[in-house]
Order: structure tokens, then C-alpha cells, then sequence
């Protein structure tokens, strides 16, 4: 005997639990898309380059360097918030 799984039915609402305030969350899914593509637009530009080529290293040696430019990254953003 076969047995067919249904998916259940998702809903377009969207319950927020808590007492915080939630006004900066786009409740609107076109509106929060938009909003979602232009964040992420701005993403490459606080990145560094990539060095382009062939590297050789060792897992480790790949880890540090992705570590190093997230750091980077996360120091972009931190100091463009500090700005605003």
C-alpha cells in the first residue's frame, strides 16, 4: 500500500510573538524583496578584492584567509553603521 504525504498548507500570515518593537520588519513581501535585493547590492562593495589566480594552500591555511576577509568585511559594515 502506497501512502501519499500532503504538504501542509502555508499561510501568508505572519505572527510575531513578543513585546519588541517590530516596526523596521516589511510586512509587505514585494516591498520586503525589494528591499532585500537593494541590501544585498550593497554587499560587494565592503568586500576586498579577490586576489584572482590559482593559489595552492592547505584546508587550514583557506579557512584563515576566508576568516580574515569576513573580518574585513565585518569591520566595512560596522564602520559604515557607525557613521549613520
Amino acid at each position: 500500500m502506497l501512502t501519499v504525504w500532503k504538504r501542509p498548507k502555508l499561510t501568508a500570515i505572519m505572527r510575531i510573538v513578543g513585546s519588541q518593537n517590530r516596526s523596521e520588519i516589511e510586512l509587505d513581501p514585494v516591498k520586503a524583496y525589494r528591499r532585500g535585493r537593494e541590501l544585498d547590492a550593497l554587499l560587494p562593495r565592503t568586500a576586498p578584492p579577490v586576489v584572482r589566480g590559482v593559489t595552492r594552500g592547505s584546508h587550514a591555511h583557506f579557512n584563515r584567509i576566508d576568516d580574515e576577509r569576513q573580518r574585513q568585511i565585518a569591520r566595512a559594515l560596522n564602520a559604515a553603521n557607525d557613521k549613520s
